[in-house]
């Protein structure tokens, strides 16, 4: 290969590369402007406001919501897998209890939902 064609395939990689580079820093910018908006606004947490007062949320529904995001949700002041658990909890808040009991045996037990 004559030393024109060895410099423009040298040329094509390195511009692929930055090429790469730049599409991984535009993916993170975006992923971390998105994440912000997120976390400012909490639109993706349902609460009972947002789904309207025809459509009530289940308590254990609520909970959920409040360990995955870590917020007070119902405003009762308590966070559900940090503050505290239920005793007999419905099937959707099994695992969750479990991986706490496991990792928190101290934390409160509260003996129903609320």
């Amino acid at each position: 290969m004559c030393e024109c064609a060895s410099q423009f395939t040298e040329l094509i990689n390195v511009n692929n590369g930055i090429l790469t580079e730049l599409k991984l820093i535009n993916q993170k910018i975006t992923d971390e402007h998105i994440l912000s908006r997120i976390n400012e606004t909490n639109e993706h947490i349902l609460t009972r406001d947002r789904m309207g007062l025809d459509n009530q949320l289940k308590p254990a529904d609520i909970m959920v919501q409040e360990y995955l995001h870590g917020k007070d949700l119902d405003e009762n002041g308590k966070i559900y897998g940090f503050d505290f658990v239920v005793e007999n909890p419905p099937p959707i808040l099994k695992t969750i209890t479990s991986n706490v009991l496991s990792e928190n045996p101290n934390i409160r037990i509260d003996p129903e939902l609320e």
